[in-house]
């Protein structure tokens, strides 16, 4: 794992492309800090041995919901492109449904 930001939540996945090789993601977040700027940073990871990708917000809370939406965008990316997702124990598959639950509205376009 990279020396970066340390995650505060995360899950590991495992996700096999259309071409077939599996790759570990470790998705997850860490905490919100903020910049001089004043605006607020989130690290967001989505591989084991990619970089945080640092997701700006006006404050904490926004940084960090951003940053689990950039996660949920990634992943719904993954699957629309003909991935296949695993849990990394029990290696139960892990659907487009499975990912509305666990992200409820979060990084959803809005209706209405």
């Amino acid at each position: 794992m990279s020396n970066g930001p340390e995650r505060v939540a995360s899950m590991k996945l495992v996700g096999v492309p259309p071409e077939g090789a599996e790759l570990i993601f470790v998705v997850g977040v860490g905490m919100p800090m903020q910049q001089p700027t004043g605006d607020w940073v989130c690290p967001a990871f989505t591989h084991e041995h990619e970089e945080a990708r640092p997701i700006h917000g006006q404050d904490s809370l926004q940084a960090l919901c951003l940053g689990l939406s950039f996660i949920r965008r990634r992943l719904e990316d993954f699957l629309a492109k003909g991935g296949r997702l695993f849990l990394d124990e029990g290696r139960g598959e892990i659907s487009r449904d499975d990912l509305v639950s666990w992200f409820s509205q979060i990084g959803s376009a809005a209706t209405g």
